[in-house]
């Protein structure tokens, strides 16, 4: 399976504005999500307050460490476009892409680490705003 053949053919589903994809400390579902329409929030809980961290829209994807760890959910996800349209990637076919797309790896290994310095930077100014008030 080739990206192209997985965009044609995979299962997608609409969500609404103010929806929760899911929340942090969920089991995993085994899903990831590509986001096919709309934008959506990235919110961590800190302090029992939410902060939220990232906005992501078309073309970006969300949700894959929990599917290669099978570790809670590490943030909540929520709707913040009047609505959204998501693609599944469930477990099978996530490693069919993987075995069959380096451009697919590449584009999921970025993105991690690109999230992973903006989460940590976003958690630092978190932190020390809450030391300010």
């Amino acid at each position: 399976m080739n990206i192209f053949d997985f965009v044609h053919n995979v299962q997608t589903r609409q969500f609404k504005s103010g929806d929760t994809i899911f929340s942090q400390g969920d089991q995993c579902n085994g899903n990831l999500y590509f986001i096919f329409s709309g934008e959506v929030a990235i919110i961590k809980l800190l302090n029992k307050a939410e902060h939220e961290v990232r906005r992501m829209h078309a073309g970006e994807f969300f949700g894959e460490m929990a599917l290669i760890s099978s570790e809670p959910r590490a943030a909540t996800v929520r709707v913040t476009s009047h609505e959204a349209k998501l693609g599944l990637i469930d477990e099978p076919i996530f490693y069919k892409l993987a075995k069959n797309s380096p451009e697919f790896l590449y584009a999921l290994l970025k993105s991690a680490i690109t999230r992973m310095v903006e989460l940590d930077n976003a958690l630092d100014e978190a932190r020390g705003n809450m030391r300010r008030t």
